[in-house]
């Protein structure tokens, strides 16, 4: 069965979990733990991630999170990538090193952010590793405790926490109020919250996740919300001969040398992109109209998401769906 995407959305907050295959110890020596965090903290910055904890062991790793942006697939492929090419390099291995997708659980932060705040910067203590969240080498408690400097963000990190910003013109105070607040987490009572929240993607009550469920698929309610799954998409009554001529003429019109490689590609492309995302048509609909029915669907979703990662093609493409619209 193919994974659903993930759900996200402006300022969602993640715990973000993933380990190494076979629960292997890749991280060997502190410089292994220093370049992941590296290319991590790098990549954060560029999709503007916010970073509120991290727990780095041998062989897994948490991180807690905010997107602003909602962004958060393309953030996990790019660092996690970059990651484990490094990692790869430095073991002279090659291959998959990562065990399954990397896990994301969006967590309803008015009621479990400082669970899965202790959660995570626990886990060193949970596995054994550590006498307390303190003397854990590779979690974040340092770097919320630098009165100086911290690559964490601290002015909603504190929001979450304490109720306000972090204030530098009070920053000694600021930090005893943290210590304090990390020497009163407890492993036990942690987990046991932990548990009682986590609900398949979500570390959250009943409630919060079926409100976010119908915000983001846009189940039809007793509210009239319509319904947005792929499989609930409003079907347009175009034909495969509308589409065809739809394709050609935008193409025609278009700029397209340089960005597919021949006309018939682009024409071929577009077929498929108006059919899938401007008709909401299936995939096996659109290779039987096509003759190509049985074939894989591989190279149509590849082609699909070119197009809507490329601003030239989704320009044309879009073009395409508007002549079929008029």
């Amino acid at each position: 069965m193919p994974r659903g995407p993930r759900i996200s959305y402006p300022h969602a907050v993640f715990h973000v979990i993933n380990r190494f295959v076979d629960r292997h110890p890749f991280f060997t020596d502190n410089e292994d733990y220093r370049q992941f965090l590296d290319v991590y903290f790098e990549n954060a910055a560029t999709f503007g991630i916010w970073t509120y904890a991290y727990d780095l062991l041998p062989n897994h790793f948490h991180f807690v999170m905010e997107t602003p942006s909602g962004e958060i697939s393309r953030f996990l492929q790019r660092f996690l990538t970059s990651a484990v090419q490094k990692l790869n390099q430095r073991h002279k291995r090659v291959g998959h090193l990562l065990q399954g997708r990397t896990k994301t659980l969006l967590v309803q932060t008015d009621r479990y952010f400082h669970t899965v705040m202790g959660y995570a910067l626990l886990n060193g203590v949970r596995a054994g590793l550590a006498k307390d969240v303190f003397s854990d080498t590779h979690n974040s408690v340092k770097e919320m405790l630098n009165p100086l400097r911290s690559r964490l963000a601290r002015g909603p990190l504190w929001e979450y926490l304490f109720g306000r910003k972090f204030d530098l013109r009070r920053v000694h105070s600021e930090i005893r109020m943290c210590r304090r607040w990390l020497s009163e987490l407890n492993v036990e009572g942690n987990a046991k919250e932990f548990r009682q929240g986590h609900r398949g993607s979500f570390l959250s009550t009943a409630v919060y996740r079926e409100k976010v469920l119908r915000m983001i698929e846009r189940r039809r309610d007793e509210t009239g919300h319509k319904h947005r799954r792929e499989t609930d998409r409003h079907r347009k009554s175009w034909t495969w001969p509308e589409i065809k001529i739809a394709a050609d003429r935008a193409v025609e019109k278009s700029a397209w040398k340089g960005i597919w490689k021949n006309r018939e590609t682009a024409v071929r492309h577009i077929r498929w992109y108006i059919s899938i995302v401007g008709a909401g048509w299936t995939y096996e609909e659109t290779c039987e109209l096509e003759g190509a029915h049985g074939r894989s669907h591989s190279r149509r979703a590849v082609a699909i998401h070119a197009i809507r990662n490329t601003p030239r093609k989704k320009n044309i493409a879009d073009r395409a769906i508007s002549l079929c619209l008029n």
